[in-house]
């Protein structure tokens, strides 16, 4: 009986451990996520950019 309720104290600290891991492997992920969505918003702002400076050479060539 004591060795049944030992043994399920292991487990059910086994399966809390496991699930605070998963959770920060989630967290963490959201958090990349996040980050790599912000840094390709911020390539495509630099993109703009850089063509509308690209044109404005182009004109200055021009003249």
């Amino acid at each position: 009986m004591i060795l049944q309720l030992y043994e399920d104290l292991l487990v059910a600290d086994i399966e809390g451990t496991a699930y605070i891991d998963q959770h920060s492997v989630t967290d963490n992920l959201a958090k990349n996520t996040t980050r790599t969505f912000d840094l390709v918003n911020e390539n495509v702002s630099s993109i703009h950019q850089t063509q509308l400076v690209s044109q404005e050479l182009a004109k200055l060539a021009e003249q």
